[in-house]
């Protein structure tokens, strides 16, 4: 029997049933009962050279089929977005950022930015010496005099170079093989630094130094005057309640304690609160709420006491005021 083509879409395949009625076998085989159904794993599909776009199969009552559309249509891969722990100002304020000004420009601008920078550990070598050395300072003094620590410094300063530049010049004249080259070789380590002597302390610098120190306090002087004279209202009362605290801790702390205390906790807490800011507005909000509802309740429940002793006071004064005064 020859095998007839099956004439087949390349995108829709029709129904096996409706092929066989469509092409009927040739008048040479014998008819039979049963409808040949074509092999549609054997047949090829004609290549094209357009791309057609793909159609989900059809079943039978019309309706898409679930292979053909699982095969056909892919959806695009869902890309998880993971969103960053910290918004956009924080990792702004993460970030080191340079004075917008000099110095001699804005000094408020200058310091303020330098201080940021400090205490945000944008340079932590530079941030661990000014701590380390902070917290040295109060503990050594805690100890020991400002005298004592003066005397003491000069002292190892002093023996540590002379044993080390008469270390150096007995050496050289041990190795010296004769009395010219002793006399040429051995010298003091330092004799260039003595022989082109530095200046720690020019004209210009302390000039630069003191015209640093006069802008520092002034700035400091202008914002104090613009706290106690109440420029800010809020600002103010930060400052008032903060100084408030201090007052109180200090008739409990010895002062080193404070200053050290308050060295610790503005070197940490500004780090620790922008790389948790979620974590911690979301507790100082439910902490916020807790506080209002209470804060509601007791003014509610102070609202009912003052309604009921208004009542009864009415009442006893309207029932002496209807009361007959007694006659002698």
């Amino acid at each position: 029997m020859d095998e007839q083509q099956t004439f087949t879409h390349p995108d829709l395949h029709p129904n096996p049933s409706a092929v066989s009625q469509s092409f009927p076998e040739p008048k040479d085989t014998q008819p039979s009962s049963e409808t040949t159904v074509p092999d549609m794993s054997t047949t090829k599909e004609p290549a094209l050279s357009t791309a057609v776009p793909s159609q989900p199969t059809l079943g039978t009552n019309g309706s898409a089929g679930s292979t053909g559309l699982s095969e056909k249509m892919e959806l695009p891969p869902v890309v998880p977005q993971t969103e960053p722990s910290l918004s956009s100002q924080i990792q702004k304020d993460l970030q080191p950022a340079e004075p917008p000004v000099s110095f001699e420009q804005d000094p408020t601008q200058y310091v303020q930015a330098r201080f940021w920078n400090l205490v945000m550990w944008h340079n932590p070598p530079k941030t661990a010496i000014y701590l380390i050395g902070s917290l040295l300072g109060l503990i050594i003094t805690q100890h020991y005099s400002l005298l004592q620590i003066f005397a003491a410094f000069a002292t190892l300063t002093i023996g540590i170079n002379w044993v080390f530049v008469n270390a150096h010049v007995q050496g050289q004249k041990l190795f010296a093989s004769n009395t010219a080259e002793i006399n040429n070789a051995t010298a003091n380590p330092h004799r260039n630094r003595l022989q082109n002597p530095s200046q720690p302390l020019s004209r210009t610098r302390v000039t630069r130094l003191s015209n640093t120190l006069v802008d520092a306090a002034e700035v400091i002087a202008n914002e104090g005057a613009k706290i106690v004279l109440i420029d800010d209202n809020k600002r103010s009362l930060k400052y008032l309640c903060g100084f408030y605290v201090l007052w109180t801790v200090a008739k409990y702390l010895p002062s080193r304690w404070i200053v050290g205390l308050s060295l610790g906790l503005v070197f940490t807490l500004p780090k620790l609160y922008y790389r948790n800011q979620d974590l911690v507005d979301a507790r100082v909000n439910q902490a916020t709420v807790l506080l209002n509802e209470k804060a509601q309740m007791a003014r509610d429940l102070a609202q009912k006491h003052a309604n009921d002793a208004y009542q009864q006071i009415s009442t006893r004064v309207s029932g002496a005021a209807n009361t007959p005064k007694k006659t002698q």
